[in-house]
C-alpha cells in the first residue's frame, strides 16, 4: 500500500469539527487552500489515478493532501481508517468502490466525497457524511448519441436486473418512444440467465445496449456478449471506453479525469460552506463519446463526419487518437 503517513497540524481545529450526519458539517468554513485532504484509493491503476490528477488540478495548488492505496482489494481496511481518522483532516475523497466502502465502514466522522463507483445505491452509498459523483449517463444523452450513431436501428434491446434498472428502463422506454426508437428488453434475475436472454433477444434487436448491470455484466459474460453480438452483426453500446476498445461501436462514458475534476468542485463547496443538511449525488457534467472505428467498418456502418468529430476517444480506423490502454477496467 502505498502511503505517505500524515503530519497533520488540525488537532486543535478538529476540536472545533461537529458532524452530525451530514447536517452541520462543521463549525467552521474552512480556506479551501488550507484545507487537509486525504485521498483514499481502491488500487494504484491508471483509472484512479487520473481521478486523482483531475481532482488535483482543479483545487488551489497549495491544498495540502495526502494519499493512501488499500491494499489486496481491502485488506487493510481498518488500518487505513484508523490511520486517517487519526490525522483529523478536513475531508475525504474516496475513489473506486473499495475505497468508498472503507470510508463508510471506517470513517463515519469526516466529509467524504467518493468518484468511479458504479452503482452506488446497490452498496447503501450516499451514507450520511457522504455525498459524490455519479457515473450515471442518462438514458436520453445515450439514446439521443446511439440514434446519431445508428440511424438505421430502430429496435434497441437491452438485458437487465429488474432490481437495479426499473427506474433507467422505464425513463428509457419513455425516452425511446419520444425519439422513434423502440426499446425492448428482456429481465434476468441471475448471473445464470443472461446467456439465453442474449441469444432470444438479438433476433429481435437491431441493436444491443449494455447498461452497468451487475447481474448482466461481469468478466465471464462480456466475451459472450462481444461475441454473440459480433456474430449476429449486431452493435453494442454503452458500458465504457475499454468496453469500445475490446469492439462495441459506441458508449457515453465519465472519463476518470472529469470524475476528479467535478469531485474536486464539490469538495471545494462543501469546504467553503458547510451544508446545513444532507446531500445527493451530483450527475456527471461532461459525458464524452467513445466510437470504434474498426467495429463500424466491420458492421457495413458509416459513421456522420459531425459525430466522429464530436468523439473524445476513437479506436482503430484512420486517425484514431486512441492506443491501448490496459489500466482501465472494462467494468469500472
Amino acid at each position: 500500500m502505498q502511503r505517505l503517513i500524515p503530519t497533520f497540524h488540525s488537532l486543535a481545529r478538529a476540536a472545533l469539527f461537529v458532524w452530525f450526519g451530514f447536517g452541520a458539517m462543521a463549525a467552521l468554513v474552512f480556506d479551501v487552500h488550507a484545507a487537509e485532504i486525504v485521498v483514499l484509493k481502491s488500487s494504484d491503476v491508471g483509472y484512479y489515478t487520473q481521478a486523482v490528477q483531475g481532482f488535483r488540478q482543479a483545487l488551489p495548488a497549495h491544498t495540502h493532501m495526502v494519499e493512501y492505496t488499500l491494499r489486496d482489494g481491502g485488506t487493510d481496511a481498518r488500518e487505513v481508517g484508523q490511520s486517517i481518522r487519526a490525522g483529523h483532516p478536513d475531508l475525504v475523497l474516496a475513489v473506486g468502490l473499495n475505497a468508498a466502502l472503507t470510508a463508510k465502514l471506517e470513517i463515519p466522522d469526516l466529509p467524504v466525497v467518493f468518484c468511479l463507483v458504479l452503482n452506488p445505491e446497490l452498496h447503501g452509498l450516499p451514507a450520511g457524511n457522504m455525498t459524490g459523483v455519479s457515473m450515471k449517463v442518462s438514458p436520453e444523452q445515450q439514446l439521443e448519441r446511439i440514434k446519431a450513431m445508428a440511424p438505421h436501428a430502430r429496435r434497441i434491446g437491452v438485458l437487465y436486473d429488474e432490481r437495479q434498472q426499473a427506474a433507467t428502463i422505464s425513463a428509457a422506454k419513455h425516452q425511446a418512444k419520444l425519439l422513434g426508437l423502440q426499446l425492448i428488453g428482456r429481465a434476468v434475475a441471475k448471473r445464470g440467465e443472461v446467456s439465453g436472454a442474449l441469444l432470444a433477444l438479438l433476433p429481435q434487436i437491431d441493436l444491443l445496449w449494455v447498461l452497468p448491470d451487475q447481474t448482466v455484466v461481469t468478466d465471464e459474460s462480456l466475451p459472450f456478449l462481444l461475441e454473440s453480438a459480433f456474430d449476429a452483426k449486431i452493435p453494442l453500446f454503452g458500458l465504457s471506453s475499454t468496453f469500445v476498445q475490446r469492439g462495441a461501436l459506441g458508449a457515453v462514458v465519465i472519463e476518470p479525469l472529469d470524475a476528479g475534476i467535478q469531485a474536486a468542485q464539490l469538495a471545494a463547496a462543501i469546504l467553503r460552506d458547510p451544508p446545513t443538511g444532507g446531500l445527493r449525488m451530483v450527475q456527471p457534467n461532461h459525458p464524452k463519446l467513445v466510437l470504434n472505428l474498426n467495429t463500424a467498418e466491420y458492421l457495413g456502418l458509416t459513421l456522420a463526419p459531425d459525430l466522429v468529430r464530436m468523439a473524445s476517444r476513437l479506436y482503430g480506423g484512420p486517425g484514431a487518437f486512441a492506443s491501448q490502454d490496459n489500466s482501465k477496467p472494462i467494468v469500472p
